[in-house]
């Protein structure tokens, strides 16, 4: 999950880079930028992964310059972040503790 964390936050910087250095700099590529450093370092993992999903999928019909492989790849990784969760290497795992399936006793 670590390493899935990881991916997924260079690939947004990849995406959000060139709109950040760009003529069309704006609050919407930092904000996406902000989130990547919550993905990287897991925290509130589920719902920002979601967000960081729907935003580079907005972001790619409105700025056009982000390669299209990347921002599937990146949607994809991020929702399959918001999926599965953090992991064990996180701060959600710090904050909220690992979640555990257990099964009923048959």
């Amino acid at each position: 999950m670590l390493i899935l964390r990881a991916t997924a936050s260079v690939l947004i910087f990849i995406v959000t880079v060139p709109q950040l250095v760009g003529a069309e700099a704006g609050f919407f590529p930092i904000l996406i930028s902000a989130l990547a450093i919550f993905i990287a370092l897991g925290l509130f993992t589920t719902t920002v992964s979601g967000l960081v999903a729907m935003g580079t999928l907005a972001s790619f019909f409105s700025f056009h310059n982000a390669p299209p492989i990347a921002v599937t790849t990146t949607t994809v990784l991020c929702v399959s972040l918001s999926m599965m969760g953090a992991g064990a290497y996180s701060l959600d795992a710090l904050l909220f503790g690992q979640r555990r399936v257990t099964w009923p006793n048959q």
